[in-house]
């Protein structure tokens, strides 16, 4: 009979346990998850204030002249800002595939 309460409070425990590791993966993916949709947005920042100005001054230059001054200055800043898109965009995809494969 003493068998029993033991038997009892163990599943109880099991099942405490169970529920918090549940609670505890359900904040680690959605934190993830902000992580990953922040880098994400990023991506989309860096493309539309750094990259695209830099395009449409480049595409707007009236005369070769021009054009070169405004590639000379495009060519490092465009470059510079695309190395930080990219890394943002890298790790977004490895936090979203670590959110995927098991959270």
């Amino acid at each position: 009979m003493s068998a029993l309460p033991v038997v009892v409070g163990r599943h109880g425990v099991a099942r405490a346990g169970t529920r918090d590791a549940l609670v505890a993966r359900k904040q680690r993916i959605l934190a993830l998850s902000i992580a990953g949709a922040a880098l994400h947005v990023g991506t989309v920042g860096i493309t539309r204030i750094a990259h695209l100005p830099r395009n449409w001054a480049l595409d707007n230059a009236s005369d070769g002249s021009e054009a070169a001054q405004v590639w000379a200055r495009y060519v490092g800043e465009w470059t510079r800002w695309n190395h930080v898109r990219t890394a943002a965009s890298a790790a977004a995809s490895i936090v979203f595939t670590v959110i995927l494969v098991g959270g």
